[in-house]
């Protein structure tokens, strides 16, 4: 699936916001008119597939651009269509970029003319980016001005459009020689090559654990063997370990894009870091690594539902176990039945190229201060910052050395350090430092087992990882084939990997719910059917229970939409049963034939639908719809959904950027801020439970079996989570079934504006 980075998402709806503001009623549902950047009004047909695109709907998106003229297209919405496009038809968007390539007369702008590059490269399309590249470096020359990022996207561009992803394979070493490659952060989108120093702290720790070695000798690339050197002669002579003598010859090969290298057969890495950056916004990640490369992964983070596709998942298998730098690494790989181990972060270690102080910095030194909010800076506070856009731009050795020479000044000039970098965090903690960690989001999931780190922890990470590569890069060094050194990384890790299953596998400490269960305080009858009894509550046979959760607030309006289109389309009895704190304040001017009754409750949205079975112990299976639905069709097609015994049935996210079931899960994670010993174990239930990852579902229209969850144990535990993690509605139930749920079709969730061509069965208004 092709996906858009957020930051483009966002550059783009503001451009679009104006344009289609102008358009009839798809300017209704859009925010605040900005500027138009071409000052024009594009074509409702390009509108309404460019609404259905920015709202995160790309199947949408695609059948609304199939009425959509070519020219038109290119000329307002190029990247949508191609984008939304290569998620559904990829065929028909490669011949439609072919033909715009071969066209003279094409009427794009240099940054489509960009943009079509970077999805031909990442979709391996070698010849036809080339052929683009003509195009936008054209577009780009011809003109007296140009974006910016356009034209610095085109230079950067220039050399890695010329290479190919086949993991060519560069000339063997010599005999008796160990090559070795350096994970670097080259990409061939520039804003996704690396910016961040801290990544090359990370490398520099790394590197610590080839450098101690007093018998190998550095060949290769030239700089970086003599910047290993350099290093090697930094390492204290407690840390320096002698192993086997070995020639080792170094190049550098870029993680997010190592296939685009020549690289020597059976290259050795280390293999850490965090695997975020995908090719041009698209599916495309740089794992499987080059197929010459022999990874050792330890300190690995990843956490990306596309990057973990069934190919990468067996590559993972194969060389693993995986030591990972957080528990949630390990709790998602193990489910996944990937070998895993909580290894920690490589940057424990860095110390070992820093030799001991003799001077440390007097008691009233300044403290560093990290990338902190400036509120947080107390006056003439010393301050840094990790990220620089030049590091980009800067050749991977000087950005080590510099990396190096940060550290050393951290450690040589402040008393303390007070961050919200992880990777200055612990390398001032394994450089012997006071440190502050002060992350925005404590609960991060990168940070899973490295906060809080009480100096026992911290030695505990550093050591076990110097053991392990210790081990290994002796086997490596002294010429071992490639099994026996992962048959050795099998053994030595064999009881770490154990001890991750238990915990993995440990059974979750059951919550104790403090908070009551929703109550009922009254019922009524607010509008009965026509020609019975207002006391009349039970639905007619083959009837139909229609459950609506109401809070505090005028829905009024609302449901009296509601109701009119259940009397207009339904040809069975229809009950509709408001429950919820303000269920007995609502009032219903019209008389439709439809029966209302009203339970009202305490408890929240969540609590109130986990308990509807014994709240409404009259109903076996119910339709729950939003007070701001409109159907357009009878019900019966709904509510006689064959849930396959499965407790309830929802309908999949539309929304592309929320489509991550244990994305959703992972939310609830975060928002528990400082409590990271509760996020972590929330995590750790979420992959017990379910196999990283599955489609998401939205929870505004659910059919529920009550009659399976009255008496239900894992309703009584979701009810406990919701309490103990402070969960949602959507949350619990994503956690509570993961995929195990039935399918309400796209055409009885749709929301206001984005209908298919078929038309929506149910539409939600608001």
């Amino acid at each position: 699936m092709t996906t858009t980075p957020p930051r483009r998402i966002r550059r783009r709806a503001r451009r679009w916001a104006g344009r289609l503001r102008r358009v009839p009623v798809v300017g209704a549902l859009l925010p605040r008119p900005r500027v138009s950047s071409r000052g024009a009004t594009p074509p409702p047909a390009v509108a309404s597939a460019v609404a259905a695109y920015e709202a995160g709907h790309l199947a949408l998106a695609w059948d609304r651009f199939q009425d959509v003229p070519t020219a038109d297209w290119r000329r307002w919405a190029l990247e949508e269509y191609l984008r939304s496009g290569l998620a559904h038809d990829r065929a028909s968007v490669l011949t439609s970029l072919r033909e715009l390539v071969a066209d003279p007369t094409a009427d794009v702008a240099p940054g489509g003319w960009d943009v079509a590059v970077g999805l031909a490269f990442a979709e391996r399309e070698s010849d036809l980016a080339r052929s683009l590249y003509a195009r936008l470096d054209d577009a780009v020359t011809s003109r007296d001005r140009t974006e910016r990022h356009v034209r610095e996207s085109r230079d950067w561009m220039r050399s890695w459009v010329e290479r190919d992803p086949v993991s060519a394979s560069a000339p063997a070493v010599a005999p008796g020689t160990v090559p070795f490659a350096v994970l670097a952060y080259g990409h061939p989108g520039r804003r996704r090559a690396s910016a961040n120093i801290g990544d090359h702290v990370q490398s520099l720790a790394v590197l610590g654990h080839l450098v101690r070695r007093t018998k190998v000798r550095f060949e290769g690339d030239e700089r970086l063997a003599t910047a290993l050197t350099e290093l090697q002669g930094r390492v204290p002579d407690r840390l320096r370990h002698d192993g086997p003598a070995a020639d080792v010859s170094v190049i550098t090969v870029d993680r997010d894009a190592s296939a685009y290298a020549e690289v020597p057969p059976q290259t050795w890495t280390i293999a850490f870091g965090w695997y975020m950056h995908a090719l041009f916004g698209t599916s495309r990640y740089g794992l499987p690594f080059h197929a010459n490369l022999l990874p050792v992964f330890v300190s690995f983070h990843c956490s990306k539902r596309d990057l973990l596709t069934p190919e990468v998942v067996d590559y993972l298998r194969e060389h693993g176990p995986i030591g990972c730098r957080d528990w949630t690494t390990v709790d998602l790989l193990l489910s996944m039945d990937v070998p895993a181990f909580f290894s920690g972060c490589v940057t424990t270690t860095v110390s070992t190229v820093f030799p001991d102080l003799v001077d440390v910095p007097a008691a009233d030194a300044p403290r560093a201060y990290v990338d902190v909010p400036a509120d947080q800076v107390p006056e003439g506070g010393v301050t840094y910052r990790h990220g620089d856009d030049r590091i980009r731009t800067t050749p991977f050795v000087d950005n080590l050395l510099r990396a190096a020479a940060l550290l050393e000044t951290y450690r040589t000039q402040h008393s303390g350090l007070v961050t919200s970098r992880l990777h200055a965090y612990l390398p001032a903690r394994s450089l012997g430092m006071d440190a502050e960690f002060v992350p925005p989001k404590p609960s991060d999931p990168r940070f899973a087992g490295l906060i809080p780190l009480d100096d026992q922890r911290l030695s505990d990470i550093r050591t076990g990882i110097t053991g392990l590569l210790e081990q290994v890069l002796d086997s490596i060094l002294d010429g071992a084939a490639p099994d026996e050194v992962y048959a050795l990384w099998r053994e030595v890790t064999a009881e770490r990997v154990a001890d991750a299953r238990s915990r993995h596998e440990a059974p979750a400490a059951t919550p104790v719910r403090s908070r009551p269960l929703p109550a009922v305080r009254a019922r009524g009858v607010l509008v009965s059917r026509a020609g019975q009894a207002p006391a009349a509550v039970e639905p007619a046979a083959n009837g139909h229970e229609v459950v609506v959760v109401v809070g505090r607030g005028a829905v009024t309006d609302q449901l009296t939409a509601l109701l009119a289109s259940l009397d207009a389309h339904s040809r069975q009895p229809v009950r509709v049963t408001l429950v919820g704190p303000g269920a007995g304040d609502v009032e219903i001017a019209a008389q439709p034939a439809v029966e209302v009754r009203t339970v009202e409750t305490n408890g929240s949205t969540v609590d109130i639908v986990l308990t509807l079975g014994d709240l409404l112990p009259d109903v076996d299976l119910a339709v729950v719809l939003p007070a701001g639905a409109v159907v357009h069709e009878d019900l019966a097609a709904l509510a006689g959904l064959d849930l396959g015994g499965r407790v309830f049935a929802a309908p999949n996210t539309q929304a592309l950027r929320r489509s991550s079931g244990f994305g959703v899960i992972e939310a609830a994670a975060v928002r528990l801020g400082a409590d990271t010993d509760r996020s972590t174990e929330l995590r750790r239930i979420a992959y017990q439970a379910h196999a990283f990852d599955f489609d998401a579902f939205d929870v505004d229209v659910l059919v529920l079996d009550l009659a399976a969850m009255r008496g239900s144990g894992q309703v009584s535990d979701a009810l406990a989570q919701v309490e103990a993690y402070g969960l949602r509605l959507r949350e619990a139930l994503q956690l509570l079934a993961g995929p195990d749920r039935a399918l309400v079709p796209e055409r009885w969730a749709v929301r206001r504006g984005l209908a298919p061509r078929t038309g929506a069965a149910l539409e939600i208004r608001a």
